[in-house]
């Protein structure tokens, strides 16, 4: 029976009872659940017995300051007692008395204390691919139970949570193993152990997620598999009157590239290519070149010639019998008497006029 202790002062025995040394015969605390209540801890505590030949029991004395006890426990002869119903998240203090059968009884014996917080994460074990990952741990502690959290390994790093008081989250981020074998790290948190095991790359494939936005194309495109250690190439192509406006690895931009390159790939990623009209006539992908001769010869091809933006295109001016060449007129300029011309890069509206002359009658 546990009793409420009323302070008294000690009534010392005539001849002196042999101190006691107590201790905590079991570390760990065991929880019941009575019915009807919220959990509790229990605490099994053992001393070793007098030596007096008049001695009567032990009493156990318990509370939650050291050496100010509230309730105590009649145990009798016996050397062991637990006590029971202690609230989860705090520290209780013990100690001891004997007593013998006049009622005399000793002082306390040396004192100990434990502490009845409980705790838990959820999950106690995780399993990650070779690539860079991250995980969490979620800590179950009552409000006022302190915590601290520590990694096991190198390529286990904690990045939030690595202490805490009532429940929490710890986060963690792992390396890529580029090793072909599998690694396991055991990992501590709030007094548990977590388990975590990263795959190696031995067999191992990886997964690159390749798109486009509209105005060209990836290739090749959507998820692309890829075995570890192997490289892959992805060529960006724009569609007319489109150009590359910028390439994503993985998030990052690597500028207006038209191919790409992953050498020696360990983990999964992502590329994106961005397209945009030619800024020079966003509205139109073709433009016209008109195309004449004067009397004496012809040109070829001649009339109103239709070019895609950015292409070329080459005219070829031939004189009849009897004529030569005078002039060649481009945008109303002269560029001689050439043969042929041509337009590069087309980016606007042209026109082309061979002139010819008589070389005899």
């Amino acid at each position: 029976m546990t009793i409420a202790r009323t302070p008294r002062t000690h009534k010392y025995p005539r001849k002196v009872i042999q101190s006691l040394t107590l201790f905590v015969l079991v570390l760990g605390l065991a929880l019941i659940v009575p019915a009807g209540t919220v959990h509790s801890a229990q605490v099994t505590l053992a001393w070793d017995r007098n030596t007096e030949t008049d001695l009567a029991g032990y009493k156990v004395y318990y509370g939650t300051g050291s050496r100010v006890y509230n309730w105590f426990i009649d145990v009798g002869n016996a050397t062991t007692c637990t006590v029971t119903g202690l609230a989860d998240g705090s520290t209780y203090y013990f100690a001891a008395t004997a007593y013998d059968g006049s009622g005399l009884e000793s002082v306390y014996s040396s004192e100990v204390s434990k502490n009845t917080c409980t705790y838990s994460i959820s999950p106690p074990s995780q399993s990650f691919t070779a690539s860079a990952g991250t995980g969490t741990v979620t800590v179950s502690t009552q409000s006022t139970c302190p915590w601290t959290a520590s990694s096991g390994a190198s390529w286990m790093t904690i990045t939030s949570g690595s202490s805490g008081t009532g429940n929490g989250t710890i986060r963690y981020s792992l390396s890529a193993n580029t090793s072909s074998s599998s690694r396991t790290v055991s990992s501590t948190m709030a007094g548990k152990i977590l388990t975590v095991t990263q795959a190696g790359t031995s067999g191992s494939t990886f997964t690159i997620t390749a798109s486009a936005s509209s105005g060209g194309t990836i290739s090749p495109s959507g998820a692309v598999s890829v075995s570890s250690g192997a490289s892959r190439t992805f060529t960006m192509t724009p569609s007319t009157g489109y150009r590359v406006a910028s390439v994503l690895v993985d998030g990052t931009s690597v500028g207006a590239v038209t191919t790409y390159t992953f050498s020696n790939v360990t983990a999964n990623h992502t590329i994106a290519v961005n397209f945009a009209a030619n800024t020079a006539n966003p509205m139109n992908t073709t433009y016209t070149i008109s195309a004449s001769a004067g009397r004496g010869g012809s040109i070829s091809p001649s009339g109103a010639v239709s070019v895609s933006k950015g292409t070329s295109k080459t005219f070829t001016i031939t004189p009849n019998t009897g004529y030569r060449i005078s002039r060649v007129l481009v945008d109303g300029r002269s560029v001689g008497h050439v043969s042929s011309h041509t337009f590069s890069n087309v980016a606007a509206n042209h026109t082309i006029s061979a002139q010819y002359r008589r070389t005899s009658w």
